[in-house]
C-alpha cells in the first residue's frame, strides 16, 4: 500500500514537472490532465478550449449548456464577453462591443500562434469562434458574432457576423474550417480537474499514514 501511495504522488508530481502552460496576453492554457479550459487572470472567466465543441451547431450546443446538460456551468458569450476575451488576449485594442462593421481588425499581425491557446491542429485553417452577436438581423434571425485568430498573429472581430442558422453553414463552407468553434465562457469559480486529482492523492496519502500510526 505504501507503495502504490508513493507511486501515486510521484506521478502526479512528475506530470506538473512536465506539463505545458501556454500563455499569451492575460490567458493561459495548463495541459494536465487533458483539461479544456483556458484561465483569464485578467476578468476572472474561465473559457472553454475552441477544439474541445469545434463543429458544434447552436442547436446542438444549446441543450449542452443546460442544467445537467455535459456543459453545465457554460455559457455563451455574447458582445460584452467577446470584447472581453479579446481584451485579455492582445490587451488595449481598437475592437469594441458595440461597433456593427464587420471585419475589425483588433490587432495587426504579431506572429503569435494561437492555435496553443485555443486549439486546432497545425494543419488546420485559422480559428473562428461564435459568439452572440446584435439581438437579430434585418430580416428577425438571432445573429452571430464571429472572432478570428489568424496565422499570421492577426485578429479580427465581427460583432454583427451572421445569423444563427446559418453560422454552421458558414463553418463547413469557408475554406473548410473544421475547427469552427463557439466561445464559452464562466466565473472562475470551479476548481480545474488537476487540483482536485492532487488533493485526491494527499488525503490518501495522509489516510495510509495514519493507518499506520495505529
Amino acid at each position: 500500500m505504501k507503495n502504490l501511495l508513493v507511486g501515486l504522488v510521484l506521478f502526479g508530481f512528475f506530470s506538473n514537472a512536465n506539463a505545458t502552460v501556454t500563455t499569451i496576453g492575460s490567458l493561459s492554457y495548463d495541459s494536465r490532465y487533458g483539461n479544456t479550459v483556458i484561465k483569464d487572470s485578467l476578468n476572472g472567466y474561465d473559457w472553454l478550449r475552441w477544439d474541445a465543441i469545434a463543429g458544434l451547431t447552436e442547436s446542438a450546443l444549446r441543450p449542452a449548456i443546460q442544467p445537467n446538460g455535459y456543459l453545465e456551468g457554460w455559457s455563451i458569450a455574447g458582445l460584452n464577453e467577446a470584447q472581453l476575451f479579446t481584451d485579455a488576449l492582445v490587451g488595449s485594442n481598437p475592437c469594441t462591443s458595440t461597433v456593427k462593421e464587420e471585419r475589425t481588425l483588433c490587432s495587426p499581425s504579431t506572429g503569435i500562434d494561437y492555435k496553443k491557446l485555443v486549439g486546432a491542429s497545425e494543419d488546420d485553417p485559422d480559428p473562428l469562434a461564435f459568439f452572440r452577436g446584435e439581438t437579430t438581423n434585418n430580416l428577425g434571425d438571432p445573429v452571430a458574432g464571429i472572432l478570428s485568430l489568424n496565422n499570421d498573429g492577426s485578429v479580427y472581430k465581427d460583432n454583427f457576423g451572421i445569423s444563427y442558422p446559418n453560422a454552421f453553414k458558414f463553418s463547413i463552407g469557408f475554406e473548410d474550417k473544421k475547427n469552427v468553434s463557439w466561445l464559452l465562457y464562466r466565473p472562475t469559480s470551479v476548481p480545474e480537474s488537476g487540483t482536485i486529482y492532487l488533493l485526491g492523492f494527499g488525503l490518501l496519502s495522509l489516510f495510509g499514514a495514519s493507518r499506520r500510526k495505529v
